[in-house]
């Protein structure tokens, strides 16, 4: 069966919209919605709130400062970006990532960053 244009249009309009609002595809990879917070864009709602909890934390005086999209480098010249790395007032040092799931290629770069850089890694989560 073909279509004209003019049905093809049609057919776009009267498409399902998808869980996020969005038609015909147009969502995210993970469903997250971008979100925007002090002019900074995240890429989820999850961390942006995480932002703001560390700012709170920032201005209590438990963390002494936190930067977020820190890149780590791994064999291959492969890049993992953490969300971000926390130095709390005892000075001790936490990499934190959001995670509303948690995908294979994550997973393997979580591995291979916590074996080579000695570190753990805190997945906070929905």
């Amino acid at each position: 069966m073909r279509l004209t244009e003019e049905q093809y249009q049609e057919l776009l309009k009267r498409s399902v919209p998808r869980p996020n609002g969005k038609k015909n595809g147009n969502y995210a990879k993970y469903r997250n919605t971008k979100t925007e917070v002090d002019g900074i864009k995240f890429d989820s709602k999850l961390e942006a709130k995480r932002y703001e909890e560390l700012k709170g934390l920032w201005n209590q005086g438990s963390i002494r400062w936190f930067i977020r999209q820190v890149p780590f480098v791994l064999d291959g010249g492969t890049r993992y970006y953490a969300d971000f790395l926390v130095v709390w007032s005892d000075g001790h040092l936490t990499i934190e990532d959001c995670k509303g799931f948690a995908n294979d290629v994550y997973k393997v770069k979580k591995r291979e960053i916590e074996a080579k850089y000695d570190v753990d890694i805190t997945e906070i989560r929905r």
